[in-house]
């Protein structure tokens, strides 16, 4: 049998560290997913065709920390709202438009076809990138080395 004698002082430290890890964790998590929000929209807007620029202006990330009121302009300088009809919950993230024909684009490419896929393609490529940045920050946490810990 094995037995470890710890004090009260021992203890109670150690508790103090393990109330924090689901805190730390979901921190550390959010971060992570807000900077994949924005890889996202940067990769998905480079193999977005452009015609007036709109649906390429109109991309954005929204979480329940980021929601912004997103007004963008074509190359003509017309404005628009591109405000998404979603309200994200803690620990999500949504990159998108509202460009009504950006399902076409997504689906057929556009113009010569570049712009198939355009969210997706940038997602997949983001996913396994987020998985294992999350897998190494998470261990951080709970060693007690990230932060917020």
């Amino acid at each position: 049998m094995i037995s470890v004698n710890l004090s009260e002082k021992e203890i109670q430290a150690s508790l103090k560290i393990l109330r924090r890890i689901p805190t730390a964790t979901g921190d550390v998590a959010q971060d992570e997913l807000h900077k994949s929000g924005l890889t996202i929209e940067t990769s998905a807007k480079q193999d977005t065709p452009v015609d007036t620029g709109r649906l390429r202006s109109s991309l954005h990330m929204e979480s329940s920390e980021v929601n912004r009121s997103f007004t963008y302009s074509d190359q003509a300088g017309r404005s628009y709202s591109g405000k998404l009809s979603v309200m994200p919950k803690p620990l999500e993230v949504y990159v998108g438009t509202n460009v009504e024909y950006a399902e076409k684009i997504h689906r057929t490419g556009g113009r010569g076809g570049k712009g198939e896929g355009f969210l997706v393609k940038a997602h997949e490529a983001e996913r396994p990138l987020l998985i294992a940045r999350l897998r190494t920050k998470i261990k951080e946490v709970v060693r007690g080395k990230g932060r917020g810990i």
